[in-house]
């Protein structure tokens, strides 16, 4: 009956440290999806900077940034998958540094093409 006990025992403490493993690659997964996404979109305003001359959402209508940069990507827009979990993009009018805030999933400078995620865990990246 001991032998039995600490085989569930061990068992136990096997299956605790494989599932906190398991937790663990789901949100590095989604960490990297996003930081791809990102990549994906920063590229996209690069390219049409480059085609257009100027950033895309500089018309000043609001959804004009995710049509105008659509072009430039084959697949539907990306949904953060970190902090505001959503692809909606705040699009700031003004000049200066992007601070994070707010409900949306990206943040948007349409005066200096910056484009981060809009999260205070992941602005820097």
């Amino acid at each position: 009956m001991l032998e039995m006990v600490v085989v569930v025992l061990i068992l136990g403490m096997i299956a605790a440290v494989a599932s906190s493993q398991i937790f663990d690659t789901a949100n590095d997964a989604r960490k990297n999806s996003s930081r791809q996404s990102l990549d994906v979109i920063r590229n996209a305003i690069d390219l049409y900077y480059q085609k257009n001359g100027a950033y895309p959402g500089q018309s000043g209508r609001g959804n004009d940034f995710k049509k105008e940069v659509r072009t430039m990507i084959r697949t539907p827009f990306p949904t953060c998958l970190v902090g505001n979990k959503n692809d909606r993009v705040h699009v700031e009018r003004n000049a200066g540094a992007l601070a994070p805030g707010g409900p949306k999933g990206w943040r948007y400078s349409r005066v200096t093409g910056e484009f981060i995620i809009n999260h205070s865990d992941y602005a820097t990246w």
